[in-house]
């Protein structure tokens, strides 16, 4: 665990649309790791768009979390591509 090996490599981590029983398994789990660490772990069980705007800002997010940048993910450029190649066919 990075959390015990240096714990100043160690940040806040965030599931996000965490499967319903990651709650439960994680309620237990933290009971075992030091408590500093455990605070900076949160489980998100659904979409987390007010989450990440308080957390990283919506200059940060892209637009498809619900921020203002305009930097496009590469798996929405698949999506994309898809899109176009449906609407202008090559062949």
């Amino acid at each position: 665990m990075v959390s015990l090996t240096n714990k100043a490599l160690a940040g806040n981590l965030v599931f996000i649309n965490a499967p319903s029983y990651a709650a439960s398994i994680w309620s237990i789990a933290k009971r075992i790791i030091d408590p500093n660490t455990a605070n900076r772990i949160s489980i998100i069980p659904g979409p987390a768009t007010d989450y990440l705007l308080h957390v990283a800002g919506p200059s940060v997010l892209p637009i498809e979390f619900g921020g203002n940048n305009p930097y496009v993910l590469p798996h929405c450029l698949a999506k994309m591509d898809s899109k176009f190649e449906a609407d202008f066919p090559l062949s």
